[in-house]
């Protein structure tokens, strides 16, 4: 939605998320997705 944003603010004409989506799946552009937590469990049997 980032994307969306930031082209829609600098054109004059909306342009719809979806159509944002199908152009960057054609072209093979990604977006960075982050990991919402890290596992930290240590399991040292003594």
């Amino acid at each position: 939605m980032k994307i969306t944003k930031a082209i829609n603010k600098e054109s004059k004409k909306h342009i719809n998320h979806k159509r944002i989506e199908r152009i960057m799946q054609e072209n093979g552009i990604k977006s960075k997705v982050s990991k919402k937590f890290k596992v930290t469990i240590n399991n040292e049997i003594i």
